[in-house]
């Protein structure tokens, strides 16, 4: 092997040698610099001769090809991979993707069962499983079947039939979380056909007693409430206040976005303003919501996508004031701001801090308490006159 590098390298040598028009300016500096290039291409395919194809990766035309470079861009050539993911960034990256809600609702509903089997034990000396051991069909047809009949709320009053269905699907999504997975809920599943009877009496019992008959529901805003508010300056561009209640309003009214975390993790860049056919128009990008995560079963769903034209521009130009403002207010991207007292010239100001999600979650009611304040004010005024 080293009787043919030679060779090949003598004849390569004189391959080079003979573009040179020989004369005396070729002297023996000029020759060993042609030999050490001959030799660093040697050594650098001699080195390829041992690597798998899929261990090259490196261009040729960004760098010089020496031994050197060939290394320290093959030391590098995992670096596209990024951070690799031990036990528990696996577990954050799927509680990061869990709803709020849905982990509240599982601790409610384990939270209920614990205290419901404490006082059972307690009343009766009952010799009742924990939770992540009823793993047998009869355990769970007959602890769970006396759990959905007893449980009641802390005043002492019983659940409502769609609360106790709720304390059911949280308990269901613990087994799974504890590598239990049986679905007592599934109705082609006969094992459990005993526990759904007793479910199904109950919230029927509970149904004709008028549980959870009348569900709360909030009532629909008027044109004329609307308007009110304009009146009292409780929406408008006149204080930043007032411009962050205008946004916070319409943005629920015209886009539909109910949810608080929605809100909260709202950012500019998903509004955009401008102009087409119809006139002036407001287009909301929507990101992952309450009922759209992204997943694999959501794979063929799109994030919602809403645009509203303008009748009036009015609204229109408190958007564009209102996005110009928080846009040079920092380097934070969150739509909503904490609204600041007027400028000396009477300009409106807001803080690069978002609000929170505290604050969030109370701006309509914030709003409704203060035009009914304003209101029943106006009747003390006039009743004074």
């Amino acid at each position: 092997m080293d009787e043919q590098n030679a060779t090949s390298m003598d004849l390569d040598f004189l391959e080079l040698a003979q573009h040179f028009e020989y004369n005396n300016s070729i002297d023996d500096q000029t020759l060993s610099q042609i030999e050490q290039l001959i030799e660093d291409e040697v050594n650098v395919f001699d080195g390829i001769g041992d690597l798998s194809l899929t261990q090259i990766d490196f261009n040729l035309t960004q760098e010089p090809v020496k031994p050197e470079n060939v290394i320290k861009q093959l030391d590098h050539s995992d670096d596209r991979f990024g951070k690799f993911y031990d036990d528990d960034d696996m577990e954050n990256l799927l509680k990061s993707t869990e709803s709020k809600n849905t982990r509240k609702n599982t601790s409610w509903s384990v939270k209920t069962f614990k205290e419901w089997r404490s006082a059972r034990i307690f009343g009766t000396g009952s010799e009742i499983p924990e939770l992540e051991h009823l793993i047998e069909p009869a355990l769970i047809n007959k602890w769970l079947g006396k759990f959905v009949v007893e449980a009641r709320r802390k005043d002492g009053q019983p659940y409502p039939p769609k609360s106790l269905y709720m304390l059911c699907i949280g308990i269901l999504r613990y087994f799974r979380e504890c590598g239990i997975h049986e679905n007592f809920l599934d109705e082609k599943d006969s094992k459990f056909y005993e526990f759904r009877r007793i479910l199904s009496a109950r919230m029927s019992e509970l149904t004709v007693l008028g549980v959870g008959t009348r569900p709360k529901q909030a009532e629909p805003i008027s044109k004329e409430t609307e308007n009110e508010l304009w009146e009292k300056g409780l929406l408008g561009d006149w204080t930043g206040k007032a411009l962050l209640n205008t946004m916070f309003f319409y943005i629920c009214k015209l886009f539909g976005l109910r949810g608080v975390d929605e809100h909260r993790g709202m950012e500019i860049d998903q509004t955009e303003l401008g102009v087409d056919r119809y006139g002036h128009f407001v287009k909301f990008k929507g990101r992952s919501n309450k009922t759209f995560k992204g997943g694999l079963a959501q794979r063929h769903v799109q994030a919602k996508e809403m645009v509203h034209h303008f009748q009036n521009m009015m609204l229109y130009n408190m958007y564009q004031k209102y996005i110009e403002i928080i846009t040079k207010c920092g380097e934070s991207r969150a739509f909503y701001r904490r609204a600041l007292e007027n400028g000396p010239n009477n300009e409106l100001r807001f803080s690069q801090q978002a609000i929170c999600v505290n604050k969030l979650a109370v701006i309509m009611k914030t709003i409704f308490r203060r035009l009914e304040f304003r209101v029943i004010l106006r009747i003390i005024l006039e009743s004074a006159l």
